[in-house]
């Protein structure tokens, strides 16, 4: 009979499925593959939030490996807010110079049809070169801070910590295997 409440073993059957499915993937790191993903933790979270509901309690662990995660995010954040030319030069001089050297010095006029499409930010206005993959990897940050934060308040026993490191050594064995096997054939 396991300790464990049975809202905290559909989530740790969830995420065992997550660890299994998301390296035959591909790593999960084609789109599609990712999206599988993301709905595995869309399903975590929801487990969790009907477990607050059922159990009327929120139980939220100190980690500092939590506050670190968190840390990545904001600091993901930070590097897409638009800021003042002059607050960009302070924070990050190679970024501020980057924009001198290859933004042109009038913005460039786009045509009536394109301009029906947003613009995010103004070009020069961040921290961060590429905003899109800063955006990317902080959607990703975020959801690695939030599988980390439901993991730890609902299944970090010991049992559990034994069940996700057998799932982890058999499906590193069956990649393995199944490397092996492609690369011989």
């Amino acid at each position: 009979m396991s300790l464990e409440p049975r809202g905290a073993l559909w989530i740790l059957a969830v995420v065992l499925a997550m660890v299994v499915v998301s390296p035959w993937a591909f790593g999960a790191v084609d789109a599609e593959f990712e999206v599988v993903v993301y709905w595995g933790l869309a399903l975590v979270l929801c487990l969790w939030a009907a477990r607050i509901l059922l159990e009327w309690q929120l139980v939220w662990a100190r980690s500092s490996v939590a506050v670190c995660l968190a840390g990545l995010f904001f600091a993901g954040v930070l590097q897409m807010t638009p800021l003042a030319e002059p607050v960009v030069a302070r924070l990050a001089p190679g970024a501020a110079s980057w924009y001198g050297e290859f933004l042109p010095e009038r913005p460039e006029v786009l045509l009536e049809a394109a301009s029906n499409s947003e613009i995010d930010t103004q070009a020069g206005s961040t921290i961060s070169i590429y905003p899109h993959v800063t955006r990317m990897e902080t959607v990703r940050y975020l959801a690695v801070f939030l599988c980390f934060a439901a993991v730890l308040n609902n299944i970090a026993g010991a049992q559990s910590l034994r069940r996700l490191s057998i799932v982890a050594v058999i499906n590193g064995a069956a990649l393995s295997l199944f490397g092996l096997i492609q690369f011989f054939s």
